[in-house]
C-alpha cells in the first residue's frame, strides 16, 4: 500500500461504493465513560441551556473544552472521576449479564458471504493487481525479511509513482481481463437460463 502522504489507496473506494458501517448490537451495554466523557456531558447540557438556538460548532467546542480540562486543577476533577468510577460499575455489572446475540459474537455483525455459483468465472483482476502479481517477486528478493503488508505497501507507493505510460501495459491487461469476464459471465448466465 502507498504511504499516508501520497494520497493514493489502491483499495479504496469511492465514498459511495463504501459499505456501511457494521452494525452494533443495540443490547450491548453503553461504554463506560471517562471523567472527561462525564465533564463533556455537564458542559454540552450547560451550553445548549443557556444557549437554546445557536447551533454548536463541535470542533470549537472540543478545542475549548480539552484546553478548560486540562487547566481544571485535580480537586475540581474530583467529582468527574468519582462520576466515571461509578459509571465504570453500571458498566462492568451490565457487561457480566450481557450475552451477544450469535451474530455479533465477534463484535460487529456478522456480513452474509455471498456464496459463488460453481462454474461462475472468476471476477476480472485490476491494473494494480497485474502490476503487483508481475512485480512482487523483484520486492520480496530485495527485502526477504518483509511481511506480505510491508511487500504490499511498497508496490503501492511504485504503482503510485509510475507514469500513465508505464501503467499502460497493466491497465491494457486488466482491460482484456474485463472483456474476458464480462463474455464468461454472459455465458454463465445464458446456460444458467438454459437449466431453468
Amino acid at each position: 500500500m502507498a504511504s499516508v502522504d501520497s494520497g493514493y489507496y489502491p483499495y479504496a473506494q469511492p465514498a459511495t461504493q463504501r459499505s456501511a458501517k457494521p452494525m452494533k448490537d443495540p443490547n450491548k451495554p453503553k461504554k463506560k465513560k471517562s471523567a472527561f466523557d462525564v465533564f463533556r456531558s455537564e458542559q454540552m447540557q450547560e451550553f445548549k441551556r443557556l444557549n437554546p438556538k445557536t447551533k454548536v460548532d463541535l470542533g470549537v467546542f472540543m478545542t475549548n473544552l480539552s484546553a478548560t480540562w486540562a487547566a481544571l486543577s485535580d480537586d475540581k476533577k474530583i467529582p468527574y472521576v468519582l462520576e466515571a468510577e461509578k459509571d465504570g460499575v453500571r458498566f462492568e455489572e451490565e457487561m457480566s449479564r450481557y450475552v451477544p446475540a450469535p451474530e455479533f459474537a465477534n463484535g460487529k455483525k456478522k456480513k452474509k458471504k455471498r456464496v459463488k455459483e460453481p462454474g461462475e468465472p472468476k471476477r476480472a483482476t485490476t491494473g494494480f493487481m497485474f502490476f503487483s502479481n508481475l512485480t512482487r517477486h523483484e520486492v520480496t528478493k530485495e527485502h526477504p525479511e518483509l511481511r506480505v503488508g510491508a511487500v504490499a505497501k511498497i508496490l503501492g507507493e511504485k504503482w503510485q509513482k509510475m507514469t500513465e505510460a508505464e501503467k499502460a501495459p497493466y491497465q491494457k491487461m486488466a482491460d482484456d481481463d474485463k472483456i474476458r469476464y464480462t463474455q464468461e459471465l454472459e455465458a454463465f448466465r445464458m446456460s444458467k437460463m438454459d437449466e431453468k
